[in-house]
């Protein structure tokens, strides 16, 4: 009964009753449509160095098939990285 009444008391002293769950929380969209934005350049800046890297591995005469086992070292690697660092904050 006390935490009511030390709860009445703080809203008539401040004048507005406190929530932290506002009925409808806000939406910043502008930061919404920028964090996207940056998301898909990356994505789509992946996609073309996927692409573009044995066309250059060939020009720089390498064998055409270095790129893929390229692409697949580096995939296993990220992943590796990923595992290992998704435990170090536990």
């Amino acid at each position: 009964m006390a935490n009511k009444t030390s709860q009445q008391h703080w809203s008539s002293t401040m004048g507005q009753s406190i929530s932290f769950f506002p009925s409808q929380p806000r939406v910043l969209w502008r930061q919404v449509w920028g964090l996207a934005a940056i998301q898909a350049a990356i994505t789509l800046a992946w996609l073309i160095y996927g692409a573009y890297l044995p066309k250059l591995l060939t020009e720089l005469g390498l064998p055409t098939g270095l790129g893929l086992k390229l692409l697949i070292v580096e995939s296993a690697f990220g992943g590796a990285m990923c595992v290992k660092f998704a435990f170090s904050d536990s």
